[in-house]
């Protein structure tokens, strides 16, 4: 089906931008952003990504809530 098709190529390019935009410095982002990510990459069974994301946050002193753990 072309819609599933695009609809998968959205979602994938969306989720390409929030990453870099969680990685990029100049981006405010806090625990709730950075909690969202590492849900994702678990879906997506990527846990190497979660370890550097969950770092990425913490080089940053954004702090884990309940949430994200």
């Amino acid at each position: 089906n072309a819609y599933v098709s695009l609809l998968k190529l959205y979602l994938c390019k969306t989720f390409q931008v929030y990453d870099f935009a969680l990685r990029d410095p100049a981006f405010r982002a806090d625990a709730r952003d950075y909690t969202n990510l590492m849900r994702v990459y678990i879906q997506l069974g990527n846990h190497d990504a979660v370890e550097e994301a969950f770092l990425v946050m913490r080089e940053r002193n954004i702090f884990p809530d309940l949430v994200t753990y």
